[in-house]
């Protein structure tokens, strides 16, 4: 009886310079992320992708089945603990590009490279849902033609200048295309998906909540969809009188900041949509209301109610007697007149003072630090500030994650963020040193911010 032994299945050898631009491509990919993704994750594509270029070389071998499995199990493993329980966006993409890194020990025919290959061109459309900037796409779009460079070269590899005729090839395509795209840019309309699923992630949009965790956010995305529009009657403000105070923020949770229990006025059935009509007095303006679903609304410092579809809270914020559930129209007055400033009630101050009983501690004692130096209130706030404007602090809308002891790690470590991470551990200062505050949320002019 004959026996007919098959040997074990060998890696295809690729042509070294269409491995060469597809490894390029790979870590061109990662560039987008790199300050998202962990430094182990990195590390461990790095280590896959040179793997496999060894592999290449005749220097090692690609692992087996068993081998494959338990360093899929492994980094699975280390994967869970580094997430925490914490699945979001961010994580689901470092977990693609933790698998996008194994593939490339299962290359072993050319089908499992043209596999890699449409893989890696998804992990470009993946960096859009982090980066959108100018500077981003180029490099996505650098790194795909790096990809069809090394597919071209793929599969002619002994055609006599390969890689030049391939980047002129990739040049005239390129050519041809653009006024195409061009046109389809401006002149095409931007239609909404037909489908879409909501993306839950520690990236946040410009915008206004009644929550405030600046700790959780890594991203701040700029959102351009329109939160109100405004007539005036007379003459527009001046930018620095433009401030659009929506609500205050007054209880500090943990790391989150919320807005106290307001007394509010329900009234029966829907929100009044306009509140005045007629022509807009000289002193008076208008606001066009986009639906929030909340009850707060958004006006300029010493105002007062025209329309009946709005009135003024206990806390100065103005509100709606229902939420806005569509949009709406109401009218404000602007005056002259200024209140006095009033003597807080025990319970105000007890609400304006009020702080975890645990939790940053650093800044617990710097604040305690500065108090004793500055025992005057206002000179205190000129204090913070001047150690916000001298030292390096810096504004960003990427900044590190800090769910934990969040005002110790931007004041002390990271001193990265936008203004939500700036106005909370402000307010949080001034407690802890005794003095009331309260972060008040709002737009100046067109963007979203805390003060």
């Amino acid at each position: 009886m004959t026996q007919t032994v098959t040997p074990p299945r060998a890696p295809v050898q690729l042509p070294g310079l269409a491995l060469l631009w597809l490894v390029a491509a790979f870590f061109l990919l990662l560039t987008p992320q790199v300050d998202r993704l962990p430094a182990w994750l990195l590390v461990v594509c790095a280590a896959l992708a040179g793997w496999r270029w060894l592999v290449q070389a005749g220097r090692v071998r690609l692992p087996g089945k068993w081998v494959r499995i338990a360093l899929t199990v492994g980094l699975v493993g280390v994967y869970l603990a580094t997430v925490s329980a914490q699945f979001t966006v961010d994580t689901a993409a470092s977990f693609f590009v933790m698998a996008v890194g194994l593939k490339w020990l299962e290359t072993r025919s050319a089908r499992d490279f043209y596999v890699l290959f449409f893989i890696l061109v998804y992990l470009a459309s993946v960096n859009f849902l982090f980066e959108q900037g100018p500077l981003w796409a180029v490099v996505n779009l650098f790194a795909v033609l790096c990809l069809l460079i090394g597919l071209q070269i793929l599969n002619a590899p002994d055609l006599p200048g390969a890689l030049s005729a391939g980047w002129r090839r990739m040049a005239v395509m390129l050519v041809k295309t653009l006024p195409v795209v061009i046109v389809l840019f401006v002149f095409f309309p931007r239609i909404a998906p037909l489908w879409s699923v909501p993306l839950v992630s520690s990236e946040a949009r410009t915008g206004i909540s009644e929550r405030m965790t600046p700790g959780d956010i890594s991203t701040l995305a700029q959102s351009s969809e329109r939160a109100f529009r405004v007539s005036f009657g007379g003459a527009i403000p001046p930018h620095r009188d433009r401030y659009w105070r929506g609500l205050i923020l007054d209880t500090l949770e943990g790391e989150t900041w919320l807005q106290g229990r307001p007394k509010t006025t329900t009234k029966a059935g829907r929100v009044a949509v306009e509140g005045q009509v007629g022509s807009l007095a000289d002193d008076e303006y208008e606001v066009l209301l986009e639906p929030t679903y909340q009850s707060w609304v958004y006006t300029l410092d010493d105002s007062i109610a025209v329309s009946d579809n709005i009135y003024r809270a206990d806390n100065g914020v103005f509100r709606l007697h229902r939420p806005a559930d569509t949009a709406l129209s109401y009218r404000l007055q602007r005056t002259a007149y200024t209140p006095k400033a009033a003597r807080l009630s025990t319970v105000e101050r007890q609400r304006y003072l009020q702080l975890p009983t645990t939790g940053n501690p650093q800044a617990r004692a710097l604040a305690q630090t500065l108090r004793q130096t500055y025992p005057d209130p206002w000179d205190l706030v000129s204090a913070i500030l001047e150690r916000f404007r001298n030292q390096p602090y810096f504004y960003t809308l990427r900044p590190p994650g800090m769910p934990a002891n969040g005002v110790d790690a931007l004041l002390f470590d990271a001193k990265r963020g936008f203004c939500a991470h700036y106005a909370g551990a402000t307010a949080f200062l001034l407690r802890a040193a005794g003095v009331p505050a309260r972060v008040v949320i709002g737009y100046q002019r067109g963007g979203a911010g805390g003060q």
